[in-house]
């Protein structure tokens, strides 16, 4: 089982490849449309690297965290 830095680590090199990737089809003059979608993937899995980088150091907050959270109520 991967400990939660190792799993940072495995994110944060997931980020630079789509980074790299979003910077190419840029390159390549895709157009917006196309690359919003990527940009939020990758804004999504550079706060999950950070989450679990700093796991057992850092006060958790953010919409990953699930701090904040409340059961939905029955009626």
């Amino acid at each position: 089982m991967s400990s939660m830095k190792e799993m940072a680590r495995e994110y944060r090199l997931t980020a630079a490849r789509l980074a790299a990737k979003i910077q190419e089809k840029r390159g390549a003059g895709a157009e917006e449309v196309e690359l919003r979608p990527l940009r939020e993937i990758l804004r999504d899995v550079r706060e999950t690297q950070r989450l679990l980088d700093s796991y057992y150091d850092v006060p958790r907050s953010g919409s990953l965290s699930a701090v904040g959270w409340k059961a939905g109520r029955n009626n």
